[in-house]
């Protein structure tokens, strides 16, 4: 995708990007005035910010969305326990927005969060916060064994049933997988892709697929299975340094800082 890259000769340094591409740009008043490189239409002079209707609306094309993204990085020998992102703006209430929460991407041995979680932006006690997503981490008491595969019936669309013996142990909702022992260690290192998702129990187990394209995700009956849980045991993100991305739509607004709380853990070498 081509974008414009903006140069600030007050500042010296390259400051944002934007979501066109023209030719040329100028100045008419109080009014910035680009040129498209090419148009299947009569425009051939584009005036910015004319009006709240054409808020991110450049050329005739779709509405883009005005986003940053930022890395804090202070004292980046440091590791720390990251415990909230808020947003500093008199627009509390009107902003309506998503951010990305990311530590230490980059640094592939230690990337606590491999994936990236769009997460809303919240106002809460006249503060406007963004989402910063916990690390799963899988124990004892996330897992039970749940006993031997008896039988497997197809269901179509809902996925299929699984007829169970052995334990007494039942599934009490939320986000489960069933895994077989010999994976665990592979399932705990995937970060709980790829694995038969747990929809309900009762009368037997019902999963959403059972079949990996591999004969060693296969379930089979004679199977020994492991109902582990992945939405509990959430920790706090740590790392030494955090890169954020917020999108806060096309609508006015005005944003004065963005500002990360954290503090150094006890197992902190810097110190």
């Amino acid at each position: 995708m081509e974008e414009t890259i903006a140069f600030s000769n007050g500042l010296g340094a390259w400051v944002s990007r934007y979501s066109y591409t023209p030719s040329c740009i100028g100045w008419i008043k109080d009014h910035m005035v680009t040129s498209p490189r090419s148009t299947d239409t009569q425009h051939l002079l584009w005036i910015h910010a004319k009006d709240n209707i054409n808020n991110n609306r450049f050329y005739d094309g779709l509405t883009t969305s005005s986003g940053l993204s930022l890395s804090f990085n202070q004292n980046p020998s440091a590791n720390k326990i990251y415990k909230s992102f808020s947003i500093e703006t008199p627009n509390v209430s009107a902003l309506d927005g998503v951010n990305t929460f990311v530590t230490n991407h980059g640094i592939t041995a230690h990337n606590t969060n491999r994936r990236a979680t769009v997460n809303f932006l919240q106002e809460k006690g006249g503060i406007l916060y963004g989402g910063i997503e916990g690390i799963k981490r899988i124990s004892a008491s996330n897992m039970n064994p749940v006993g031997v595969v008896e039988s497997i019936e197809e269901l179509g669309q809902e996925g299929f049933r699984l007829s169970i013996s052995g334990q007494s142990n039942q599934y009490s909702g939320g986000e489960a997988r069933l895994v077989k022992p010999s994976l665990l260690s592979l399932f705990l290192a995937e970060e709980f892709l790829g694995y038969p998702v747990l929809e309900t129990s009762g009368n037997g187990y019902i999963v959403s697929t059972i079949f990996q394209g591999s004969e060693e995700f296969e379930l089979t009956p004679g199977d020994e299975l492991i109902l582990v849980y992945v939405d509990i045991n959430f920790d706090q993100p740590k790392g030494q340094f955090v890169d954020v991305s917020v999108t806060f739509g096309n609508d006015n607004f005005e944003v004065h800082a963005l500002n990360v709380d954290f503090e150094p853990t006890q197992l902190d070498h810097n110190s």
